[in-house]
């Protein structure tokens, strides 16, 4: 099971990034970028720029050091993240109050 099936969008990042040689500052991208989710992925790559102290430029390099064409399909691949996520979450509600309905019927 990845960590996105286990509900962590964060993870998805750490994980990408793990997989590909960054340098130390896109390291330090990645790692602020964590504590930013789930709205990092609602960002331009100028906001995440202003947000980690880095050039619009270094936050494109990073997209493209993690395998993606640029950063709108970075940003794309984060959001869906952050989508399966909250679908995952939402049917976790559903089958816990599936269960209590059930317990209070029985």
């Amino acid at each position: 099971m990845t960590q996105l099936e286990n509900g962590r969008a964060e993870d998805w990042l750490l994980e990408l990034a793990q997989r590909h040689r960054l340098s130390p500052t896109q390291r330090q991208i990645v790692q602020r970028m964590l504590g930013m989710f789930p709205a990092v992925a609602f960002l331009s790559s100028v906001e995440i720029a202003e947000q980690t102290g880095v050039s619009q430029p270094t936050v494109t390099r990073l997209a493209t050091a993690l395998g993606f064409a640029g950063f709108p399909e970075f940003r794309v691949a984060m959001r869906d993240a952050v989508a399966a996520r909250d679908q995952q979450r939402t049917q976790q509600r559903l089958e816990a109050h599936e269960a209590l309905v059930d317990r209070w019927i029985h």
